[in-house]
């Protein structure tokens, strides 16, 4: 089918991305796979009340941790952009400039996490201020391990990208199942988030440390900080649609109801696991394509049919099936969810597509997408504050948020092609 089309997407582009697009999405497939398996895990092994914690715990720590995933997205940016050009030195030197800079950067986030730990515990009404303060300790090398993936991205060494993304989670899946038959309960749940992070920044770090020592001076960065700024605000508006739901419905729903939306975001949000990796081979491409002055509607164009197929797909099978899907989380175990799985993995297929276009425009610099996200990240949390009755009313919001976030992303898409004015000379701002 993708062959029929290719020539209609531009050619050996479009095969490009759909070869290294399966790449990423197979690896990232099993990045999810496994990150299901721990969610399953914990679904069965823990008490619902423990699961709804340690799903709202976690979900938060990916929200306070967002600034790793523009780290990433940055550094692909970059490192893409002079890898294109074959100046290495600048590579090396960037890479190494910025894992100091993100472990310091570590080091500080989770001294703040601690202090306000007490005050998270209140809110997420858990009782016991050592949860928290066992997952915000993975903070401290939470910014390192995303800045190396993002620097394999952009020198596209796909493979050693992609093992040990799926690695990582791997590692938390078997930690965890070890720790809770030892006896560690809710503890051993949580503690093999920073257990991973160090051996997979060891690991990350093995195949960087051959890159050259370069001396790049600051002026031939140029444009980072404006960069970064905005893309933190997309994707940290992005990581609020996928997971503010699950800390306010902590908050304002009891245990039982709490822990049957943990089941029914867990399983929705397998869908989102495809177009991570999809977006991951795509943005460099489009980058290196846009540095170079050459089409990058073909890579697009393509990322977005192969997310639409997989997210699709997924979707189909949980209408099909919604209950056979809960009850792998434990039979009679989350009886409320089943309900609710169709309307919430849609939302996700939603959302998903819309990750796709986010990520296209950052790669070519429109970072002013990051406002229409944060418009939908505000919606969303507007309504799940008015409307947070049951479950049935927080799916909804969440439903709702997801179309109005593609919609509102394809008439940006619109608003973006539009002729434009010639560039004028970036100042330069030092790193």
């Amino acid at each position: 089918m993708f062959r029929r089309i290719l020539p209609i997407l531009g050619g050996t582009r479009g095969d490009d991305i759909v070869k290294h697009g399966l790449i990423m999405a197979g690896f990232t497939f099993a990045h999810g796979l496994f990150s299901y398996l721990y969610q399953l895990a914990m679904g069965r092994m823990l008490q619902p009340a423990d699961f709804g914690i340690l799903l709202s715990l976690t979900n938060l720590f990916l929200i306070i941790s967002v600034f790793s995933l523009t780290i990433r997205t940055a550094m692909t940016k970059y490192i893409s952009k002079y890898h294109a050009a074959g100046n290495m030195e600048v590579v090396g030197y960037l890479w190494r400039v910025y894992l100091k800079r993100t472990l310091i950067l570590g080091v500080a986030a989770f001294f703040i996490a601690a202090l306000v730990s007490p005050a998270i515990s209140g809110f997420l009404r858990i009782g016991n201020v050592w949860y928290p303060l066992v997952v915000f300790s993975s903070l401290v090398f939470a910014f390192a391990v995303p800045l190396n993936w993002g620097t394999l991205n952009g020198l596209h060494r796909f493979i050693p990208l992609g093992w040990t993304y799926a690695f990582w989670v791997l590692l938390r899946l078997v930690l965890a199942i070890l720790l809770i038959k030892l006896g560690l309960g809710l503890y051993g749940g949580l503690a093999p988030y920073i257990i991973a992070y160090v051996i997979v920044l060891a690991i990350t770090y093995y195949y960087l440390k051959g890159l050259p020592t370069g001396h790049g001076s600051k002026a031939e960065v140029i444009g980072v900080r404006s960069y970064v700024s905005l893309s933190f605000l997309a994707i940290l508006s992005y990581t609020m649609l996928t997971n503010v739901d699950i800390v306010l419905v902590r908050h304002f729903l009891d245990e039982g109801q709490a822990g049957n939306y943990a089941a029914v975001a867990t399983l929705g949000r397998v869908a989102l696991f495809a177009p991570v990796g999809i977006a991951l081979a795509m943005f460099p491409k489009s980058s290196g394509l846009h540095e170079s002055g050459k089409s990058h509607r073909a890579v697009l164009l393509m990322s977005v049919l192969l997310t639409t197929v997989i997210t699709g797909a997924i979707v189909a099978i949980y209408s099909a099936f919604p209950d056979f899907f809960v009850n792998l989380l434990g039979v009679d175990k989350y009886t409320l969810a089943a309900p609710y799985l169709f309307n919430y993995s849609l939302a996700i297929m939603f959302l998903a597509v819309s990750y796709i276009f986010m990520n296209y425009f950052l790669s070519l610099n429109r970072v002013q997408v990051a406002y229409v996200f944060a418009a939908v990240a505000l919606l969303q949390v507007l309504l799940i504050l008015y409307f947070h009755r049951d479950i049935g009313q927080v799916v909804n919001s969440v439903l709702i948020s997801g179309a109005v976030c593609l919609f509102v992303t394809l008439l940006f898409y619109q608003w973006s092609q539009r002729p434009r004015p010639p560039k004028k000379q970036e100042a330069n701002e030092g790193c």
